[in-house]
């Protein structure tokens, strides 16, 4: 929507962007429980469930 700065009103600006928010975060709260169904599903079906223990992540080690 700030790509139409100047070209539509203000008030339909902050109308657009209110609802693409709201929208998105419906979205992500309806996708969530469905994506944890899909990727439980796939992990029980491949049995791969992968954790790196005793992994260090930092990239100030000098170690390899």
């Amino acid at each position: 929507p700030i790509a139409f700065y100047g070209f539509w009103p203000n008030d339909l600006l902050l109308k657009v962007m209110i609802t693409n928010y709201v929208l998105k975060v419906l979205w992500e709260v309806i996708a969530t429980p469905m994506t944890y169904k899909v990727v439980n599903f796939l992990k029980r079906k491949e049995h791969e469930d992968f954790y790196d223990r005793n992994t260090n992540f930092t990239p100030f080690s000098i170690e390899t």
